[in-house]
């Protein structure tokens, strides 16, 4: 028979394990809620996110309604600016801007704003900065050939 002392021993283990075991659960609880609300937060962030991704995409698609559409090529050249490129594409090097403007028709500030936009992409290139006796030249890039090349702008 087991003596009074290895009772109250007994006694002592399973209390002290129920005491541990009780603070674990109140433990495991509260981090259980904890995570809950911490779920809950991040549904309702979710929530308002998809909202405003899906109003901006609403304001995305009017934005994109607005933008003229008279450019036939991807990368907003218009008629004029391929038009240039096509007499870089026939003159190679040292071209004037007075040339292209005898050449296209255009006025000068109009071929000047083009070849800017040229210059920009890298299609074209300044050969000569402008002097008291010389205007500025430009040539095409090997860019800019193959560029008329595939939009057929050589043509």
């Amino acid at each position: 028979m087991a003596s009074v002392f290895e009772q109250i021993e007994k006694l002592i283990t399973e209390h002290g394990s129920a005491a541990i075991l009780r603070e674990r659960l109140h433990f495991a609880g509260d981090q259980y809620a904890a995570l809950e609300r911490k779920n809950a937060e991040l549904q309702a962030e979710n929530d308002k996110l998809r909202r405003e991704v899906e109003s901006l995409r609403v304001q995305n698609t009017e934005l994109r309604k607005s933008i003229p559409q008279d450019t036939d090529t991807p990368d907003g050249f218009d008629k004029n600016t391929r038009k240039i490129l096509h007499v870089f594409f026939q003159l190679s090097d040292n071209v004037s801007v007075d040339q292209i403007v005898r050449q296209t028709g255009l006025n000068r500030p109009t071929v000047e704003y083009h070849c800017g936009l040229l210059c920009k992409a890298r299609l074209i290139r300044q050969t000569r900065a402008r002097s008291a006796s010389s205007p500025c030249m430009y040539g095409i890039m090997p860019e800019g050939r193959g560029y008329a090349v595939r939009s057929r702008i050589q043509q």
